[in-house]
C-alpha cells in the first residue's frame, strides 16, 4: 500500500504536533516501519506531556502492544537524561495495552534528512546509572 506522505504529515499534524521536523521524521518512521520492515498493527500517537509523536507495533492479534517507536531527526538535539522519563510516560500511557511492561521496547529512530533512519533500543535505567557514574566522579573530583 502507497502512502501519501502530505496527507500523513498532515494527520500528524492534526494529533497537535506543531514541530515540522518532528512531523517530517515521524512520516519517514511510518512509512519505514509499514513499508520496508513490513511491521503489521503500526499505530501513530501524539503524548503532550513529552511532546512527540510515537509510534506502537503490536502483535499479531493486536491486543498486546510489543514495541514503542519514537522519531527523533537529526538535525535536533535528545538530552539523554530524558529518555527513562520518556519510556515511563509512554509505558504508563499504554499500560492496559502491555503484557510485560518491564519488557516492552522503546526504540529511538534517529532519522536524516536523507531519509536515513538509525534505531537504537532504550534500555530502562540508563539514565539513572549515568547519573550515579557522574554523581561518583564529581565525589571522586573533589577530593
Amino acid at each position: 500500500m502507497e502512502m501519501n506522505y502530505r496527507s500523513l504529515q498532515r494527520e500528524f499534524r492534526s494529533l497537535g504536533c506543531t514541530d515540522e521536523a518532528q512531523t517530517t521524521a515521524s512520516c519517514q518512521l511510518y512509512i519505514e516501519l509499514c513499508e520496508v520492515r513490513r511491521k503489521l498493527n503500526v499505530k501513530y500517537y501524539y503524548n503532550v506531556v513529552i511532546d512527540k509523536i510515537y509510534m506502537t507495533v503490536s502483535n499479531e492479534s493486536g491486543d498486546a502492544i510489543e514495541s514503542f517507536y519514537l522519531a527523533i531527526p537529526s538535525s535536533k538535539t535528545l538530552d539523554l537524561t530524558l529518555t527513562e522519563p520518556i519510556q515511563k510516560e509512554l509505558i504508563q500511557a499504554h499500560a492496559h495495552e502491555i503484557n510485560d511492561p518491564e519488557n516492552v521496547p522503546v526504540s529511538l529512530a534517529i532519522v536524516d534528512s536523507s531519509t536515513t533512519i538509525a534505531f537504537y533500543k532504550l534500555i530502562l535505567g540508563l539514565s539513572s546509572l549515568d547519573t550515579m557514574k557522574n554523581k561518583k566522579q564529581r565525589a571522586r573530583n573533589e577530593l
